[in-house]
């Protein structure tokens, strides 16, 4: 089963269903939206600074769950995988809150 996407920054993409109604990939046309070596290393800096706002969880213990977390989703090739831990790095800022 595929999980909801989360939200993103960009206006442009729009989420699409098929006909039962389940969340499919991010696609526009037929490819799927690669994020740029910019953008995760952008995430990766946002996510290590919102580590000092936290007040509930340890901030040195989200550090290292984060940068775990890249060292383990940097062999990853597949362009949907790639995406997927994008969009749940994404969702993570977004929410403010630790999955």
């Amino acid at each position: 089963m595929v999980t909801p996407p989360a939200l993103t920054l960009y206006a442009v993409r729009a989420p699409v269903r098929d006909e039962r109604s389940e969340w499919k990939q991010w696609e526009v046309g037929t490819s799927i939206i690669m994020p740029t070596r910019l953008e995760i290393l952008r995430l990766y800096k946002n996510l290590i600074l919102y580590s000092n706002s936290l007040r509930l969880t340890d901030p040195i213990y989200f550090r290292r769950k984060v940068s775990n977390e890249f060292r383990k989703n940097k062999s990853l090739t597949s362009s949907e995988d790639i995406s997927f831990a994008y969009q749940k790095g994404l969702a993570l800022l977004n929410r403010g809150a630790v999955v």
